[in-house]
């Protein structure tokens, strides 16, 4: 299915770490819907299909456990931590969020009202405020650096938009994953193949494009 898996083994310490990325980041986002994918990130671990968002944090926090996912503008980053004796769970949770989420409306409404928190912030700092004038001025319109969410735009979206962005942009051939820390290699790659292989992608990944920036 085009996912990439790097292992790496060290077994100084019974933990497991795991990064990767995705390319799905917010210069993907339109210039209506600036934010959109920042909101898909952020609401990814808030309910799938068979779990919601306490049911995940449960599993997760009671074995001291982490997941997180993280967008910047050319991709989302995936964050996690585990004991090696729980690594089969943490696979199986994170691998159940990049193809089940389902993105509930409650959820998304309270990500929503912090976003809005949070843009007021950043446009009551004058340093915030510069620079997203100057990415605007310095970045033509259709750059991945140009869209900037406004209040207007973050109202705008919908759950249906999120999904909609998540259909399109999480896909396994343009994830990365990396595991590091004390495992066996082979059952691990075994693990993510049982996990991870029934997730497939349709057509061709979208690509971000990079408009000339005048001089």
């Amino acid at each position: 299915n085009g996912l990439k898996v790097l292992l790496l083994k060290d077994s100084s310490s019974p933990s497991i770490t795991l990064v990767g990325e995705i390319k799905a980041g917010t210069g993907f986002d339109s210039e209506e819907k600036a934010g959109l994918g920042d909101l898909t990130a952020q609401n990814l671990i808030n309910g799938t299909k068979t779990k919601d968002a306490l049911a995940i944090a449960k599993t997760l926090e009671s074995r001291g456990a982490t997941l997180g996912f993280s967008a910047s503008r050319e991709r989302v980053g995936v964050s996690g931590t585990a004991l090696s004796k729980d690594l089969p769970v943490a696979i199986e949770q994170l691998a159940d969020v990049l193809q089940n989420a389902t993105f509930p409306d409650s959820e998304f409404e309270l990500s929503r009202k912090r976003n809005l928190v949070a843009l007021k912030a950043e446009l009551d700092s004058p340093g915030s405020l510069a620079r997203r004038e100057f990415q605007k001025k310095l970045f033509p319109t259709g750059h991945p650096f140009h869209a900037m969410r406004t209040e207007t735009t973050l109202n705008s979206l919908t759950r249906e938009d999120l999904s909609s962005f998540y259909q399109t942009h999480y896909r396994p051939d343009t994830t990365t994953l990396t595991v590091f820390g004390d495992f066996d290699p082979a059952a691990v790659k075994a693990l993510i193949a049982k996990e991870l292989s029934g997730w497939q992608a349709k057509g061709n990944a979208l690509q971000l494009q990079y408009p000339e920036v005048p001089n």
